[in-house]
């Protein structure tokens, strides 16, 4: 990768679009540092027609499948129109509660019922909700 002294333009992936102010014949061009982030406080400035984003390390959130985290969020949206919202953090025994209404969840797709007859959502997706609600009190985020 090939870094123009004049307007730091980035020549990567065959991109050679440098802006009119740099220098035709190329003699600008200098061999672009390497940019570690542990070693540097800062990220330089780099401008690009490919783009840069510095995001090693950080959370992938399209990781997640998300036509099965709707039924999650539909699963909270009923329990926040039939009790209130954020209701869980008020329950007493709370977490034990929602272990065994997991459990029971979770029993009951191993049972072969897929989906719970009063939502009408997946069995799981309410398991996955009342371990969440879990991994919050766990966290603190109860008290939030």
């Amino acid at each position: 990768m090939k870094l123009c002294s004049t307007c730091l333009f980035v020549e990567a992936d065959g991109m050679k679009d440098p802006c009119a102010s740099c220098d035709a014949t190329g003699s600008a061009w200098v061999a672009a540092p390497q940019y570690n982030p542990k070693e540097v406080a800062f990220k330089p400035q780099v401008i690009s027609h490919a783009g840069v984003k510095y995001d090693n390390g950080k959370p992938q959130w399209s990781l997640l499948p998300f036509k099965a985290l709707t039924q999650v969020v539909e699963v909270l949206t009923y329990g926040a129109k039939k009790y209130a919202p954020d209701n869980w953090k008020k329950v007493p025994n709370a977490k034990q509660r929602y272990t065994d209404a997991g459990f029971r969840h979770f029993a009951a797709y191993a049972s072969g019922e897929t989906h719970d007859t009063e939502t009408g959502k997946h069995h799981l997706a309410h398991a996955i909700c009342c371990l969440l609600y879990i991994v919050a009190f766990d966290l603190g985020e109860h008290n939030d």
